[in-house]
């Protein structure tokens, strides 16, 4: 009786071997599986962070500073290469380019933000703007304004 009470669990277990409850839940993860259509590519994703900054830059450009009592735009016109008080900033990033050799456009604009005595172009004037957005401005920030500047074009 024993030996068929033995072989009685076996079948069972075996015959239990592949069988799925019909009602029990599938497994799902939790996780976020994204579609190929939905992965950025690295290119793309540098892309859209760059947009991110310059939208930031466009912000703090366009923001009043007690500290010196005004806003860059009041200063400077974008859309236009014109003097305001300041250079007009319309193609800065390609202007910028040409200043100093060695440097690049965006090292010569982060320049010109923190030190704009460092390097007077002909026709303007030294100390107009502001010596002191070194102390406004956080390296973030500059670099969201360059960025900004970048796009004037």
């Amino acid at each position: 009786m024993k030996k068929f009470l033995v072989l009685f669990v076996v079948m069972l277990t075996v015959a239990g071997c592949g069988r799925r409850n019909i009602n029990a839940p599938t497994p799902t993860s939790s996780v976020f599986q994204p579609t190929p259509t939905q992965v950025l590519s690295a290119a793309e994703a540098a892309e859209a962070q760059q947009v991110a900054l310059a939208a930031e830059g466009e912000v703090l450009f366009n923001t009043l500073y007690s500290e010196v009592g005004f806003a860059c735009e009041t200063c400077h016109f974008v859309d236009q290469e014109n003097m305001k008080i300041g250079p007009g900033l319309l193609n800065i990033g390609i202007r910028a380019e040409t200043r100093v050799e060695g440097e690049s456009a965006d090292e010569y604009i982060h320049n010109s933000i923190l030190h704009p005595n460092d390097y007077i172009v002909d026709t303007f004037t030294a100390n107009v703007m502001p010596q002191v957005y070194s102390d406004i401005f956080s390296d973030e920030e500059v670099n969201a304004l360059v960025a900004y500047l970048m796009t004037l074009q």
